[in-house]
């Protein structure tokens, strides 16, 4: 018999794949929209995870979360993870990146599909 548990661990698992499967699309996309930004985007301010949780008041993992697939956030990781042990990957977000997403969660929703 198939429990809960297993279900849910295994839509998480379908899930995981999904997004392993859209990864390389996404990395195409993050350099396009550099290239459409600029050598300016290099130039300005980027905050770590740590530094957009303490000017949100938010945890570290809410903020990594929200910027994990935002086009633009630079991702700095190792090719293989050492021996088994589990990969980290640094993120790096650029203000003006910081400003979109705060615009987007900001804005007031539609009612009633004006």
């Amino acid at each position: 018999m198939w429990s809960n548990e297993f279900e849910r661990r295994a839509a998480e698992m379908r899930q995981r794949n999904e997004r392993d499967r859209m990864a390389p699309r996404l990395g195409h996309e993050h350099l396009r929209i550099a290239e459409v930004a600029g050598p300016n985007v290099a130039l300005e301010r980027h905050y770590s995870v740590q530094d957009v949780g303490d000017l949100w008041r938010l945890s570290k993992n809410t903020v990594a979360r929200l910027f994990r697939d935002e086009p633009g956030v630079l991702k700095i990781a190792r090719e293989q993870s050492r021996r088994g042990r589990r990969s980290y990957t640094t993120l790096r977000i650029p203000e003006s990146v910081v400003q979109r997403v705060h615009r987007r969660l900001s804005a007031p929703e539609r009612c009633g599909g004006r």
